[in-house]
């Protein structure tokens, strides 16, 4: 299933998993996030797509992105992380970077993307941009994907005593600047993809959720570990998600981006 429709919410299950996916237009006037899912006996794939809003058509090269990933869905038996989860990446790139409009010019046209594929109870993952990927357990969790932007490249110039303190200080109002996003043209050549190079095993109980940044620019990691830790339904959590982030953004006055934020749950 492929969706880019305002305040979709799906639920689907099998017997290894259960799977929520919850999106919301937000205060923009169309959505650019696109999602898509297909899910069979022993295999999960789920992949949220933002579009880039300072670029034309950033609709179309979510749509297209996530298209591709569903294309490549095998059956278990023949999972392949280079073919389905990496090959559609390198893909999306090329096509959405040679997209032209009814006159032939370039759209400049992108998008962030992140996959995640769960098979035999082993998660392998992928991502371009600052859409994420986190993994709760047991209380506590851990963020799986590394945002591709601006902000990264300074936190780890400073660390390398590359730059100083006041230089990371001056060009931080920069750092929500992608430095790398699906529609460049360059993933095939440059290699830059983040995934996980040996499949995570996956225990019951555990809880994986992939997000576009409008979901985590209103809710602190913290705050979202709580909604996981206190509220087991995942669909309850992910509607307690979305009153904390309506709340969120009336108390500090902030316009809501597209938010698109997919729960899984291990049986």
């Amino acid at each position: 299933m492929q969706s880019t429709e305002t305040n979709d919410i799906i639920r689907d299950e099998n017997d290894e998993l259960e799977l929520v996916i919850y999106s919301v237009l937000g205060d923009r006037p169309d959505q650019q996030d696109c999602f898509g899912y297909k899910l069979d006996k022993g295999k999960c794939l789920c992949v949220v797509s933002d579009g880039m809003g300072g670029l034309d058509h950033g609709r179309d090269a979510s749509d297209l992105c996530v298209a591709e990933f569903l294309h490549a869905f095998r059956p278990v038996e023949d999972f392949s992380v280079e073919e389905e989860l990496l090959e559609p990446i390198r893909s999306a790139d090329e096509k959405i970077s040679a997209l032209v409009d009814e006159k032939g010019e370039h759209l400049n046209a992108g998008c962030t993307v992140v996959g995640a594929m769960i098979c035999k109870g082993q998660l392998n993952w992928a991502s371009v941009g600052d859409s994420r990927a986190y993994l709760f357990r047991g209380g506590k969790y851990a963020r799986l994907t590394k945002d591709q932007n601006y902000k990264t490249y300074l936190d780890e110039s400073l660390r390398a005593g590359v730059i100083s303190e006041e230089v990371y200080v001056d060009q931080s109002r920069f750092s929500e600047a992608l430095i790398n996003y699906v529609g460049m043209g360059m993933v095939r050549r440059s290699g830059f993809i983040d995934s996980n190079l040996e499949s995570l095993p996956l225990r019951s109980g555990d809880v994986l959720m992939i997000m576009s940044d409008g979901v985590y620019k209103l809710l602190a990691d913290d705050e979202i570990n709580q909604c996981v830790i206190n509220v087991p339904n995942i669909v309850n959590m992910a509607q307690t998600m979305e009153m904390k982030m309506v709340s969120a953004a009336r108390t500090h006055n902030i316009q809501r981006d597209n938010t698109s934020l997919a729960v899984i749950r291990i049986k």
